[in-house]
């Protein structure tokens, strides 16, 4: 069994195209949508 660190220690991270996270500006975005556009606007099935 793998034990589990605590905290960010041990936390693999690698780039992604599908998602982009600006913490300064507090904007999430998936694939070029804002998250603010999807969210409560379509189904979980549509994107």
């Amino acid at each position: 069994m793998t034990a589990a660190a605590a905290g960010l220690e041990g936390l693999v991270v690698a780039q992604t195209q599908l998602s982009s996270v600006n913490g300064t500006e507090g904007i999430l975005t998936y694939r070029g949508y804002n998250i603010n556009d999807l969210a409560g606007n379509v189904r979980f099935e549509e994107v």
